[in-house]
């Protein structure tokens, strides 16, 4: 049998360490996923074809794949959709590069949706990409679980 790729971490693997599955959006469409994606739970994505994802949000959805839980992304939230959140933590993680971020139009609205996380009782971590966002997500994620005993 060839390699395959696999659809989530996009690696060519052995066709023996991974399965054809049917994608959600397309009946009669599959695509082959490897082993080790396969035991991690996906993380749930808007469909929003005019923004594709960010290097710093793949980096980051990756890091969330491996905690076990379940993620959402792109997670909507009154008037505001937020980068990654997990409703069983109520934990809300946006991801704030230079590129969007720099304006104080665009401070202004970050603050609104921090004051409406914190309204509604979410809490929320905010990123940089040039940070080590991944090990920075993780380390609030285990305390998050500690403090709700998850």
């Amino acid at each position: 049998m060839l390699p395959q790729v696999c659809k989530r971490c996009r690696k060519l693997k052995a066709a023996t360490l991974g399965q054809w599955v049917k994608r959600k959006s397309r009946c009669h469409d599959k695509s082959w996923v490897c082993d080790a994606c396969l035991s991690k739970p996906e993380v749930a994505r808007l469909k929003r074809p005019s923004q594709p994802e960010s290097p710093p949000e793949k980096r980051v959805r990756e890091a969330l794949s491996a905690t076990g839980l379940s993620w959402k992304q792109e997670y909507p939230l009154e008037k505001f959709i937020y980068d990654f959140a997990c409703p069983k933590l109520r934990l809300l993680v946006e991801i704030d590069s230079w590129t969007y971020h720099h304006t104080r139009q665009q401070r202004s609205r970050d603050q609104a949706k921090d004051l409406l996380a914190k309204k509604l009782q979410w809490e929320l971590v905010r990123l940089k990409p040039q940070e080590k966002m991944e090990q920075v997500l993780l380390l609030q994620v285990l305390k998050k679980r500690q403090q709700l005993g998850v």
